[in-house]
């Protein structure tokens, strides 16, 4: 049932062009390796044109642990998440 829901829902974000290109986490054929990839790829650039690179990364491992589901919910619905979907994800917070 998760993979169904899942599926329709980044069926929609897809269609109505709502993820961001950068957006990594939880997409097929975008994983942390490719992140990684095209970051070395832009620093190499960077590198090459000399200029200067500031990196940061950020680990978010626990970030739905301490996300308030309320706002999440809100703003799911916002993208056009509702009806049954929106109802489940309630339940499964």
């Amino acid at each position: 049932m998760e993979i169904i829901d899942v599926s329709k829902i980044l069926d929609h974000l897809h269609a109505n062009n709502i993820l961001h290109t950068a957006q990594y986490g939880f997409l097929k054929y975008h994983s942390t390796t490719t992140n990684l990839l095209e970051c070395y790829n832009e620093w190499s650039v960077c590198i090459q044109d000399k200029n200067q690179t500031a990196v940061t990364y950020i680990d978010f491992h626990k970030a739905f642990d301490v996300v308030a589901h309320t706002k999440l919910m809100l703003r799911l619905s916002h993208y056009g998440i509702r009806g049954s979907v929106l109802e489940w994800l309630k339940k499964t917070f």
